[in-house]
């Protein structure tokens, strides 16, 4: 595989990771070491190419997955075929010297689809709520921390819906998250200027982009810009009625007590983190997490 690919999966140990395709594997060592190029000369592995020879090592409950060697031109390569889809965690990722080799040591477990699973459920009210799946899906891929495969998404989709304020919503966040702020304020005043018009039912997606705008501003030490979007945020929030909307003016006051602590203002921030704190205690049950931020 190349250079960046091992890379990427050496920063993955202690995480989950799933194939998308087929994934085909060997019980017999000297056979998984042939196919890597391990031990033989190959003028496609060397100390200058960008190829690198990695030999998998899985562990795994061999009942639940089929041995096709019956199946297979090579019977003698005892294989082992695993489904797409299937979770691996990466135990260890390391480099043997002796044949200039890396080993990355993985397990097979149902863990992993655990967390899936996790985070569908945590989405199904609104999955169940949302006329627009394909939203809602490449906001999934986000909150589980795909940023790119969430960018890559939105950017297809941009393609057949190029004046949708919320596909331009998710390239932004995605954007941010890979850490190109310019680029992500560009998606977000494009989101907004197609948001922001003579329809009231695009008052709370507009309040939405202009919240996340303002934290980009934030995360830049821009904070007057910051400002400016976060009381946009809570105009167009109380526009789209007060009380249907607590959460939301909510995390727009925690955001501006943080902006004013960080400029030093420090009773304007306790201000705004009180306000926050007095409908956090209508809204929210006594644990609810926002709390504790805005107490502290």
């Amino acid at each position: 595989m190349s250079k960046e690919e091992r890379e990427r999966l050496r920063e993955r140990v202690d995480h989950h990771i799933t194939v998308n395709g087929y994934f085909s594997t060997s019980r017999q060592r000297s056979v998984a070491e042939i196919y890597a190029g391990i031990g033989v000369q190959n003028p496609l592995v060397s100390a200058s190419s960008i190829l690198e020879s990695v030999l998998f090592v899985i562990e795994v409950d061999l009942n639940a997955y089929p041995d096709i060697s019956h199946l297979s031109s090579f019977r003698d390569g005892k294989e082992v075929l695993f489904d797409l889809g299937t979770v691996f965690k990466i135990e260890s990722f390391d480099y043997k010297d002796e044949n200039h080799y890396w080993i990355c040591c993985m397990k097979a477990n149902d863990e992993g689809c655990a967390i899936a699973k996790g985070d569908v459920d945590f989405k199904q009210p609104e999955l169940n709520k949302s006329p627009d799946i394909e939203i809602v899906f490449g906001d999934l891929l986000h909150d589980m921390g795909e940023w790119l495969k969430s960018h890559t998404y939105f950017e297809r989709f941009a393609l057949r819906r190029i004046d949708d304020p919320q596909v331009h919503f998710g390239i932004a966040r995605s954007y941010d998250a890979l850490h190109k702020s310019d680029q992500a304020l560009l998606h977000l005043k494009r989101a907004y200027d197609l948001a922001i018009g003579d329809n009231s039912e695009w008052l709370v997606p507009g309040a939405k982009i202009c919240h996340y705008a303002c934290r980009v501003h934030q995360m830049c030490n821009k904070f007057e810009d910051a400002l400016a979007f976060s009381n946009e945020a809570l105009e167009l929030y109380r526009r789209a009625g007060e009380n249907k909307n607590l959460a939301g003016i909510t995390q727009v006051l925690m955001t501006i007590g943080t902006i004013y602590f960080l400029k030093c203002e420090h009773d304007a921030s306790l201000k705004h983190f009180q306000q926050a704190l007095q409908l956090l205690q209508e809204i929210y049950p006594f644990d609810h997490p926002d709390k504790s931020i805005s107490v502290c």
